[in-house]
This record gives C-alpha cells, sequence and structure tokens, in this order.
C-alpha cells in the first residue's frame, strides 16, 4: 500500500514511523513504534525528514480479504492521522 504521511517535524535519524493497524472490531492487528520494533508481522518504515512517501508490505499481516482496516500514523508530537482503506491482494 502506498501513502504519504506530512510530518512536519525534524527528528533524530534511526526513528522509524509509528503506526497501528486496526480491523473492523478496532482491534490492532500490526503495528510499529519509534524503534522499529513491530507486531503482528509489521514492517518497520523508516522516518525521513522532508520525505513523507511510503510503501508498505500488508502480505505479512494476515489481513481478510475485502475487508475495511484504518491505517493509524502518529507523528512525533503525538498528532494521529488516519486512513481507511480496503485490503485486496
Amino acid at each position: 500500500m502506498k501513502f504519504t504521511f506530512d510530518g512536519k517535524y525534524d527528528i533524530n535519524s534511526n526513528v522509524y514511523l509509528i503506526y497501528n493497524i486496526y480491523d473492523k472490531n478496532k482491534s490492532i492487528v500490526g503495528s510499529s513504534n519509534s524503534a522499529g520494533l513491530t507486531v503482528g508481522g509489521a514492517q518497520a518504515l523508516s522516518y525521513t525528514y522532508d520525505d513523507n512517501r511510503y510503501l508498505m508490505d500488508l502480505s505479512g499481516l494476515n489481513l481478510s480479504q475485502n475487508e475495511f482496516y484504518t491505517l493509524e500514523v502518529i507523528d512525533t508530537k503525538g498528532t494521529k492521522k488516519y486512513l481507511k482503506f480496503i485490503f485486496k491482494y
């Protein structure tokens, strides 16, 4: 899945994008923290200041076909952004 995220704050190197992926029951099916530690087969995505384009491989998350999921991305100040998507692989 391709998406962009406008992070407005410069951060230290070696930091990863903080995100959670929720299913329709609001249960986390995958996540990654700023240290790159992942849950549920999620992929650690490097956070690069001023380059906000991401390509996330969803194949390791065991998502169900034609189901809706919500991607929650959290910036370094704690602001949350959401993207709702349907999984078709």
